[in-house]
């Protein structure tokens, strides 16, 4: 009865533009316990993550995080991590919801270049993103919701 309050109140009011990406990014550390109780509430979960994605990726004149960046990387850090528990309880109804966002994950990240620009980056958040985004892969792939054959 009181999911559309909860909703509400975690999945719009506090994922606003204004609102510190700590406080994003930890509010979609919760979507997957809230799918896993709600399954109704799955296809808001996908669109609130992808729109913190667009909004982390499109604001980086915004410095909110703890060391003055726009929190683009907290942000990509808890739907990937999120993204991974989905998969992981096999809650993922469509890879295509959440494809596009692990490629990204992994190839921003540096690691698919020749040459690895890791070095002028925060190294082992980007490296914990792509762990993250293989991980999501790997239990996407053992539910057999990818068509890759091992």
């Amino acid at each position: 009865q009181c999911a559309r309050e909860v909703w509400n109140l975690l999945g719009v009011e506090l994922m606003r533009e204004n609102i510190p990406s700590v406080v994003r990014s930890s509010i979609i550390r919760l979507f997957p316990k809230i799918c896993f109780a709600n399954k109704k509430l799955y296809k808001r979960v996908i669109e609130c993550m992808g729109n913190s994605l667009i909004i982390s990726s499109s604001d980086d004149n915004n410095a909110d995080s703890i060391d003055g960046s726009n929190g683009s990387l907290e942000i990509q850090l808890a739907v990937a991590a999120s993204t991974a528990d989905l998969a992981r309880e096999d809650y993922i109804r469509d890879p295509t919801d959440v494809i596009g966002w692990i490629q990204g994950f992994i190839t921003d990240a540096g690691w698919v270049r020749p040459v690895s620009t890791l070095d002028r980056q925060n190294g082992p958040g980007r490296a914990a993103l792509v762990h993250y985004a293989i991980l999501c892969l790997h239990h996407l792939v053992v539910a057999q919701e990818l068509d890759y054959k091992l």
